[in-house]
């Protein structure tokens, strides 16, 4: 009598323990997380401006991440030409666009002379894919082709993915594009200024 009583006891137990098992396996779930990192475009200002022909004083300021503006101020009557760098870092593909604002000198000329970047946070190859206007693109010709006006902005160039990772300030994740500058004040100007500005924003798919 005793085992009897014993042996339905272990089968109740087993009744009352299997459905909670059942439950358990029931409700047991995955989770899986998905996720894409945000695409990142800016330009900034880099050391080394020059100035080859006639005299100015430049300045760089940024407007927020995307857009930076030149100021040249101290020119005189007639040409003056100048270098500046300026780098770019981005995530996704980009366009670099120009434009200048009306000042006591104008812009005849703007033109792109040198595009490099090979750091170790740079995509590799990412310079070589750069692709710049043939109006703008100066790197292998004595004389660059006349550029269109820039009243309103333009495109220099467009490029491929840049940076791998880093930071906006980062030293070894830009692409760096030199601009050539050519400015004319008017007979008689002397301390001319004016003001170029250098943006950059993601490229449309499929462009």
């Amino acid at each position: 009598m005793m085992r009897l009583v014993a042996y339905l006891c272990l089968i109740a137990v087993c009744f009352l323990v299997a459905p909670t098992d059942a439950r358990a396996q029931r409700t047991r779930a995955t989770m899986t997380l998905t996720g894409q990192v945000s695409g990142f475009v800016a330009v900034s200002a880099a050391p080394g401006a020059r100035v080859l022909k006639g005299d100015a004083r430049v300045s760089a300021g940024r407007v927020g991440a995307r857009t930076l503006v030149f100021s040249l101020s101290g020119l005189n009557e007639g040409e003056t030409q100048l270098d500046i760098p300026v780098q770019v870092r981005s995530n996704v593909e980009f366009t670099l666009t120009t434009s200048y604002e009306v000042g006591g000198a104008a812009f005849s000329d703007v033109s792109v002379v040198g595009v490099g970047g090979a750091g170790r946070l740079v995509f590799p190859g990412a310079a070589s894919r750069v692709v710049v206007a043939p109006a703008f693109d100066a790197r292998h010709a004595a004389t660059p082709p006349a550029a269109p006006a820039l009243s309103s902005p333009v495109a220099l160039l467009h490029g491929p993915p840049v940076s791998m990772g880093g930071t906006l300030e980062s030293p070894a994740n830009a692409l760096e594009v030199v601009l050539r500058l050519v400015v004319r004040a008017p007979a008689g100007a002397r301390g001319a200024d004016a003001e170029l500005l250098v943006s950059v924003a993601p490229r449309p798919k499929g462009l």
